[in-house]
């Protein structure tokens, strides 16, 4: 593995011998990543930083919603060939800013409860 001067890793060798390279901005967001085959990733951020989106060559990725605490609220499968968004996952916090709820909706939805006992620690399932 390869990195910058800032610590950002810019690339990997396989085994094979193919090369996958990550390019960031100078504040240190990921822009894209480059796969062995030349696939391309881009990344896109919000003005506080925040990844709001991913999408490949394919027009395949994910979009990302935050709240005002800079926390993900949900994720949404994104398709451009299809022209669809589909929010797959949502997430709730208490007001500490604890997250307590992980809800994946869809074909293989489920819920994931994070009840809080002392020290905020704890877990549960139920779907």
């Amino acid at each position: 593995m390869y990195y910058d001067q800032h610590g950002n890793r810019i690339a990997t060798q396989a085994a094979n011998g193919s090369w996958q390279k990550s390019y960031y901005d100078l504040s240190g967001q990921k822009l894209m990543d480059v796969n062995g085959v030349g696939g391309k990733t881009h990344y896109y951020h919000d003005a506080r930083g925040d990844m709001v989106g991913r999408i490949n060559t394919l027009g395949q990725g994910e979009m990302f919603s935050y709240n005002e605490n800079g926390q993900l609220l949900t994720r949404a499968k994104l398709n451009l060939d299809k022209n669809y968004a589909e929010v797959y996952a949502k997430y709730a916090y208490d007001q500490a800013g604890q997250r307590y709820s992980e809800e994946w909706v869809g074909e293989t939805g489920y819920t994931q409860w994070t009840p809080l006992r002392c020290g905020g620690q704890g877990s549960g399932d139920s779907g």
